[in-house]
């Protein structure tokens, strides 16, 4: 998958305590419009934090569960 709702993930990830990586492609500055591994294991550590099944996709519960945490 790749667009500009990708970047928009990663951004918020990163932002918010679950980077995807520390320097280059993909950290804080650097998020790219591919979900690729990096953006797969951040989503999995989110999954992991709110209690959910940890498959690395962003479907509904996920979704729920991090929009719950910006808020």
């Amino acid at each position: 998958m790749q667009g500009e709702d990708i970047r928009a993930l990663q951004k918020t990830l990163n932002q918010n305590g679950f980077m995807l990586a520390l320097t280059g492609p993909g950290s804080l500055g650097f998020e790219t419009d591919g979900f690729g591994p990096l953006t797969e294991q951040a989503i999995r550590r989110l999954q992991v934090a709110k209690g959910l099944v940890a498959d690395g996709i962003v479907g509904p519960q996920t979704i729920q569960s991090f929009i719950a945490a910006l808020q």
